[in-house]
């Protein structure tokens, strides 16, 4: 047998398990008979079992199914009377294995009749399909059980290696944007975003006080560029009056393909990679009447175990259903970091001056302001730009 080799990515395995007591006991068993291969970083295993402290439950659920690249279902009596296992996550993992998204496994824990079910004539672990419950020697049915799924999830390597399982990366990132006097702040972001587990980052502030610059700032910064690649997404939501718009902007920022099960196949994107995402003018679909909805959508992507989140907020609400870090809230820019950003636009030949200072001075540090200050003032005096 070869040995265990630990991948710079592991092979993500979700279990659908009813949570009666019968079938927690032979799941407790499984993850036993798993650890080995969790513990060597070959696989990563997640059922409900293992929800986040503070998190959503449910949205969790669906983002590590979204992200799973095998998905285990504990067949038993419970599971199929069970509308949230049958219904909603062994539909959804078939979904995903007629795009060739999953590898889906039965593994058949207690006697019941599953032939009928849309997974009945799916190949099972134990090979004959004896209920694990069934056999003398249970340490050797999940023997068999892990040696299967072992080699499933070698395959699912071998894909990978192969670039089988590699998805359409979306483009379109923005151009990083003149930013002066945030250094630490960027430092700050993107620091969080690039640490594990992902920060989720709520940038607040008022208008023009520069959220959108600070955020693509961020996306461009060295060690966010090393750590996610192309997988950096800034989508702008000051144009989605409610959740279903703000979804629809994020599936088109992210260039999803329109057409059924958009949302969860945007989330599913999401899901397959580490990814940092920027929401932009959050504020619009969230104060909007569908408040509940838009904060719905960002439990999903809070939810998603690799995505770092990035919202930018004006004013200083906090959108509920996320655990975000520490707010930062943008104050206004110094005098000294005023005239460097409307000197860096308009020309150095006005640094210094009296005229340029009482003309700085009623922008009350507004980085929007001073920028379009700063482009009126090329070719024109700074002492009639003051009386204009």
């Amino acid at each position: 047998m070869q040995p265990c080799a630990r991948i710079s990515e592991p092979v993500h395995l979700f279990i659908s398990c009813a949570s009666v007591p019968e079938d927690a006991a032979l799941l407790a068993k499984l993850e036993v008979h798993l650890k080995p291969l969790e513990s060597s970083g070959r696989i990563e295993v997640w059922h409900e079992g293992r929800v986040r402290g503070g998190g959503e439950p449910a949205a969790e659920a669906r983002a590590r199914l979204e992200a799973a690249d095998i998905v285990v279902l504990m067949v038993s009596p419970a599971l199929l009377a069970s509308d949230r296992h049958l219904h909603e996550e062994a539909a959804r993992a078939l979904a995903r294995r007629a795009a060739g998204e999953v590898v889906v496994v039965p593994v058949p824990i207690r006697h019941c009749d599953w032939g009928w079910t849309e997974f009945g004539g799916l190949a099972p672990l134990p090979k004959d399909g004896l209920p694990v419950h069934a056999w003398p020697d249970r340490d050797q049915a999940w023997t068999q059980v892990v040696g299967g799924l072992r080699g499933v999830a070698d395959g699912v390597v071998q894909r990978r290696g192969g670039g089988g399982s590699q998805r359409p990366r979306a483009a379109g990132l923005p151009p990083i944007e003149r930013c002066i006097g945030r250094d630490a702040v960027v430092a700050s972001l993107a620091a969080a975003l690039s640490h594990e587990p992902p920060g989720r980052a709520l940038l607040l502030g008022a208008a023009g006080i520069g959220k959108s610059t600070v955020s693509l700032a961020v996306l461009h910064r060295p060690e966010v560029v090393a750590h996610f690649g192309e997988r950096r997404f800034f989508v702008r939501l000051d144009a989605a009056p409610d959740a279903a718009s703000a979804a629809a902007a994020l599936a088109d920022a992210l260039r999803v393909a329109p057409g059924p099960d958009l949302r969860q196949r945007t989330l599913s994107f999401l899901a397959a990679e580490p990814a940092v995402l920027v929401l932009d003018n959050l504020e619009t679909p969230w104060n909007s009447d569908e408040q509940a909805g838009t904060e719905a959508l960002l439990a999903e992507l809070a939810a998603i175990p690799r995505l770092a989140l990035v919202a930018s907020v004006r004013g200083a609400g906090r959108p509920g259903r996320v655990a975000w870090s520490s707010p930062v809230e943008l104050w206004p820019l110094g005098p000294a970091e005023a005239e460097a950003m409307f000197c860096a636009i308009a020309g150095e030949e006005h640094r210094g001056k009296p005229a340029l200072s009482a003309l700085l001075s009623l922008q009350d540090g507004v980085p929007l302001a001073i920028e379009l200050l700063a482009h009126a003032a090329q070719g024109n005096d700074i002492s009639n730009l003051k009386e204009e």
